[in-house]
């Protein structure tokens, strides 16, 4: 029934059958979707608004088309709050609900990256220097007053110390401390009747001390007097020279009766026996020593001190056996010098050894004659 060579037009009574939505970049619109029908309908731009995060989408067609706008924002208004001086505050700022950035004005003109107001810290406080307490006057401590928030607070080294807040400069009042001894140091000044004494100084360093008696400090005496110049069960001659010390000496007996001691000395003289000395403290410290002084010097055998040579005479001492005190000495003679050797002299007529040197011819004379037989022997 058709011919390729044919031309059909179909028309149709205006009611277009309108197919889906096209668009590009900047239109959109309907073509009718009767075979054949040319026509469009809706023919127009789009009309959505692009955002900072999304792309412009058209109320009619749907469609996204373009890029984001950096610039549009959906902004909230934040009221902002004033710091204090222990707590933070806030900027006044807008941030967007889309892309959640922060700015300081309406316009997004003036992005930030942080809205806190820092707590201030008693910034502006004012630090009143002390005038500390003594020993003997009150005083009052440094501290700080803050005129934002109208605290008071201690001084830590030249610091404002927050930990703690004042009420007002009554706080910072301090009472005479008083004089503090604990440190007590021995004065080293006890006798063998009385305590020492030991002394502080003030804990707070104002210079005063305080001394006191250091109960049970007083010196006691053990020891015995110290007896020199004799030894129990000695010897002596002629006297006998004795010291006895002690600083709490109260008597000394020689042979049971007192004597009365010279710088501390006593000078025994020679007796018949042993004597016997006693000296004692007033503590009842005693010490007795034994001893004989002997009227005499005994003199022993000697001893030769200085041997005698050839060239000089030698010396022989005598000392006493009992003291060791030298008594007397005397001379040993020089040893006698050694003999010469002598050589046999030639007779000159001297008779006074003929004797002698007959005996030596006679003696010449008999070596001769032996020689003389045996050179016979010999030759035979």
């Amino acid at each position: 029934m058709t011919d390729p060579s044919w031309t059909f037009t179909i028309t149709h009574t205006g009611n277009h059958q309108w197919g889906d939505w096209q668009h590009d970049d900047t239109q959109h619109w309907r073509s009718c979707a009767v075979p054949g029908c040319q026509v469009k309908d809706s023919l127009g731009s789009h009309d959505g608004t692009a955002t900072c995060t999304e792309r412009a989408t058209c109320s009619i067609c749907g469609a996204a088309y373009d890029t984001t706008d950096p610039n549009h924002h959906d902004l909230t208004h934040h009221d902002g709050t004033a710091a204090t001086c222990t707590q933070p505050g806030s900027l006044e700022y807008w941030q967007c609900s889309d892309c959640h950035k922060l700015f300081a004005d309406a316009a997004a003109a003036q992005p930030i990256t942080d809205t806190v107001i820092p707590a201030s810290h008693h910034a502006n406080a004012q630090r009143t220097a002390g005038d500390p307490a003594t020993c003997t006057q009150d005083g009052c401590a440094a501290y700080w007053y803050c005129p934002d928030c109208g605290s008071y607070f201690a001084d830590a080294d030249g610091k404002l110390d927050e930990s703690e807040t004042y009420t007002g400069p009554e706080d910072f009042y301090q009472e005479a401390m008083g004089h503090s001894f604990t440190h007590y140091v021995y004065d080293n000044n006890a006798t063998y009747d009385d305590d020492g004494t030991e002394t502080a100084q003030c804990d707070h360093g104002c210079g005063l001390t305080d001394t006191r008696t250091k109960v049970g400090s007083k010196l006691i005496d053990e020891a015995a007097p110290a007896v020199e110049g004799v030894t129990d069960g000695g010897t002596y001659c002629l006297t006998a020279e004795i010291t006895v010390t002690d600083p709490n000496l109260e008597s000394v007996t020689l042979n049971g009766q007192p004597v009365e001691l010279v710088d501390g000395k006593l000078t025994v003289s020679a007796a018949e026996g042993v004597q016997t000395l006693t000296a004692t403290d007033r503590f009842g410290n005693t010490v007795t020593v034994t001893f004989t002084v002997n009227a005499q010097h005994t003199e022993g055998e000697g001893k030769i001190t200085t041997p005698a040579t050839t060239e000089r005479e030698g010396v022989k001492t005598y000392a006493c056996t009992v003291c060791g005190q030298v008594l007397r000495t005397e001379s040993v003679t020089k040893l006698p010098a050694p003999a010469e050797p002598t050589t046999p002299a030639v007779p000159t007529g001297d008779t006074g050894d003929t004797g002698l040197w007959m005996g030596l011819a006679a003696l010449c004379g008999m070596s001769l004659a032996a020689l003389l037989r045996t050179g016979k022997r010999k030759e035979q």
